[in-house]
């Protein structure tokens, strides 16, 4: 299977160089471990998923992170909150930009501890399914604005790529 491109890549990109922290929320399933592998394959990758990898995130931390060095990216984060203490530390320690992401299938308010422990040192998005303009491949992105110029711009970006409109 191929990857197909996300319109939520640019600002999540954005989001991930201007912060100290990114978590990306969404739906079991929807992509968000492929998107980060796909746009930041330079990070370091930690599944909690991994049983020993949550184990020896709660029990030695100081080693987990010795092991995991920065720019880290923990998917499934919310199986071990945790760990959410010491990176607080981390980021409060230093004025690096982007040595987190997380992602969790859960919305921010419902992963413990998260909302107190990176209060204001994490960025949030959350990633939806697949739109259609996704899967098509369509790039025209843009708000909709009920004027002939947006419909014009839109159909043509559609028609250069497909043979139906977009309706």
């Amino acid at each position: 299977m191929s990857y197909i491109e996300r319109a939520v890549a640019t600002v999540l990109k954005r989001r991930v160089s201007g912060s100290k922290c990114t978590l990306v929320t969404g739906a079991r399933q929807v992509g968000k471990s492929m998107l980060i592998r796909h746009e930041f394959p330079e990070y370091n990758r930690v599944n909690f998923d991994d049983r020993l990898a949550r184990l020896q995130a709660k029990e030695e931390p100081g080693l987990f992170f010795l092991n995991n060095s920065c720019p880290l990216f923990i998917d499934e984060v919310q199986k071990e909150s945790s760990i959410l203490e010491d990176i607080k530390r981390i980021v409060d320690e230093s004025e690096e930009r982007g040595m987190f992401i997380l992602t969790g299938s859960q919305k921010l308010e419902r992963m413990k501890g998260m909302s107190e422990s990176l209060a204001g040192r994490v960025s949030v998005t959350e990633l939806t399914g697949l739109s259609l303009r996704e899967i098509h491949g369509v790039t025209f992105n843009r708000h909709f604005v009920p004027t002939a110029e947006y419909l014009e711009e839109r159909e043509l970006s559609f028609c250069c790529s497909h043979t139906a409109p977009l309706r």
